[in-house]
């Protein structure tokens, strides 16, 4: 009992915390009147309230000597989008240096070159595309983006320069586009929890500490025209496991790796690895499975004529659902995501499943939360000492039982305790829960009602109420 109650006081807390951020207004992003001009001979600029950047026009941005002198820069902090349209043709050095609320960017086709640190310091963005256009990147390009978790290289980069994504700590995985020959210097270093690494073409040179310290590194897929591993390249990646070398081990043997590389040496290589399907595609992109029920995924690799690989598979929270060889056994309510990748992480496709228990979800609707007296008498406010906590419910179609519980807070929001009932009413019937609460030291000033599942499963079933209401 001990531990059901921690668990369900942590998802109080948990709860606690998110209503108070859906409530609270936005903060550190100043709010700004609309200011623009001119950002090249053919091209303005405009930043509106919302925080949207637009570049308008066409031809090259001006370039500028350093950060300080672009017209936005007093600005940046509050620049939360950039939406550049079709017609740029640049992004020079340092465009958007520390922009540092920046969550999304949109570079058109059209762009060929992005200058040195044009987004370093963007530390808020989530996800970017280079567009096949994008010849060139500066050194730099990306540093410490923090939060950045996804990356689409433009397949005509021919090198990933020095520092382009150090310190990038959110990337997972990235594939290096064919006709990259050479990555620079750093370019990964740092990124820590990068798990996984495909060079599609033939890369000649990884230079010096190119992926040093990423720590979570598990695999990489080498090309067999790899030449030259600089120093330090693979220096503290501590789980790197297996590389999935497309040469023979004699290839292997040839190419000059730098010392502080033992953690790479030490892999086990997987001589001549084809590199075959540069697609996968699930037979399902969303499914729905009741508690007990199974499935198959059946997987499709492209182009057509490519053949089968092995595979990973993998779900987001086996407690959910497990997957074993594509076979999905559903086991408790919720959502989970279901995905197979290559050995070599290369490719990869996924299926969104929702896990229902006996029922339609959101069966129980929570009507109201009152206060009472020791006579029943209802107020208008908590008061301090004991008093009575009653809720309302009402069972829509479920033929189960779930838990109602009470979250207390204080009047600065601060949780302060919880208390909970079963409810026991048969579908179509509404009831009312009464539970004794003992305020004494006036720290409550606030209730919140919900409904979830069962101790063993804590899915939010009915949405909160509070009382006062909010």
């Amino acid at each position: 009992m001990k531990e059901k109650r921690i668990r369900i006081a942590a998802l109080c807390c948990a709860l606690a915390v998110l209503l108070s951020l859906a409530a609270a207004p936005l903060s550190g992003i100043a709010s700004a009147a609309d200011s623009g001009g001119a950002c090249g001979e053919h091209l303005t600029w405009k930043l509106d309230s919302q925080g949207t950047l637009t570049i308008s026009g066409a031809g090259p941005m001006t370039e500028h000597n350093k950060a300080g002198d672009y017209p936005w820069f007093s600005e940046k902090e509050n620049i939360r989008s950039i939406v550049m349209e079709a017609g740029l043709t640049n992004i020079p050095e340092q465009a958007f240096y520390y922009c540092s609320n920046l969550t999304s960017v949109t570079i058109p086709n059209g762009v060929g070159s992005i200058g040195k640190s044009a987004f370093a310091g963007c530390e808020k963005l989530i996800q970017v595309t280079i567009p096949d256009s994008v010849t060139y990147m500066g050194g730099s390009t990306f540093w410490i983006c923090r939060n950045l978790k996804e990356v689409t290289l433009s397949a005509n980069l021919t090198s990933i320069p020095e520092c382009a994504f150090q310190n990038c700590e959110s990337l997972t995985s990235v594939q290096i586009p064919k006709n990259v020959t050479e990555i620079g210097d750093g370019a990964f270093e740092f990124c820590k929890k990068l798990m996984q690494v495909v060079i599609l073409g033939d890369t000649l040179n990884i230079k010096l500490s190119a992926f040093r310290y990423c720590e979570q590194l598990q695999s990489i897929t080498l090309p067999d025209t790899l030449n030259i591993i600089g120093r330090g390249a693979f220096e503290y990646c501590y789980k790197l496991r297996e590389v999935f070398y497309r040469g023979s081990s004699e290839d292997w043997n040839n190419i000059d790796i730098g010392f502080d590389n033992e953690l790479l040496t030490n892999a086990h290589i997987n001589y001549d690895f084809p590199l075959n399907a540069t697609l996968i595609t699930l037979n399902k992109t969303e499914s729905v499975l009741k508690i007990g029920g199974s499935e198959t995924l059946t997987p499709t690799f492209y182009p057509e004529g490519t053949g089968a690989e092995p595979l990973r598979w993998s779900s987001s929270d086996s407690s959910l659902a497990e997957v074993t060889d594509g076979k999905i056994l559903a086991k408790k309510p919720g959502n989970v995501t279901i995905t197979a990748e290559t050995l070599d992480g290369r490719i990869s496709a996924s299926c969104a499943l929702t896990v229902t228990a006996p029922g339609a979800d959101g069966v129980f609707r929570i009507n109201s939360v009152s206060v009472l007296d020791n006579n029943g008498a209802e107020l208008s406010a908590v008061p301090t000492g004991p008093f009575l906590a009653r809720v309302s419910v009402t069972n829509e179609t479920s033929s189960e039982s779930p838990l109602i519980f009470f979250a207390a807070y204080s009047a600065e929001g601060k949780y302060q305790d919880f208390m909970y009932a079963f409810v026991d009413a048969s579908p179509g019937a509404t009831v009312r829960v009464t539970l004794p609460v003992d305020n004494s030291a006036g720290n409550i000033a606030e209730l919140k009602a919900f409904a979830v599942s069962s101790f063993s499963d804590l899915s939010i079933i009915g949405n909160p109420v509070s009382f006062p209401a909010t």
